[in-house]
């Protein structure tokens, strides 16, 4: 269905990147009161495969705070961002399958960035 496995949080957004064969779908609460502490995700799933399960994505992507939005790189079809409710911006390199760093965490540390990332 439209919630993210083991998490009950409905899809906020999608993206398809650039060659058309990823579709990323972000989990986020639309209700939220206040700050955002609960966990969430965003699934991946490559179409190009021959065997599909709509319950099973190829990537499933933790993130900290419900995800508001989800986007592919125009040019590099493996690099997908994502933004949260608690105004964190995630960025996965979904290339990357040999044990280097997939992904980066840009964090509202300080006096920073506070609000949603949102498109």
């Amino acid at each position: 269905g439209e919630e993210a496995e083991g998490h009950g949080v409905p899809a906020a957004a999608l993206a398809w990147n650039c060659k058309g064969n990823l579709l990323a779908v972000g989990y986020g609460r639309m209700n939220i009161q206040g700050t955002d502490s609960k966990p969430s995700c965003v699934a991946v799933w490559n179409l190009s495969r021959i065997f599909i399960k709509s319950d099973k994505p190829d990537d499933l992507l933790e993130t900290p705070s419900s995800v508001i939005s989800v986007a592919f790189h125009p040019q590099h079809p493996a690099i997908l961002a994502a933004g949260t409710f608690a105004g964190e911006l995630l960025i996965w390199n979904l290339g990357k399958s040999d044990g280097m760093e997939k992904s980066v965490r840009v964090t509202k540390g300080g006096g920073g960035h506070r609000e949603c990332v949102s498109q």
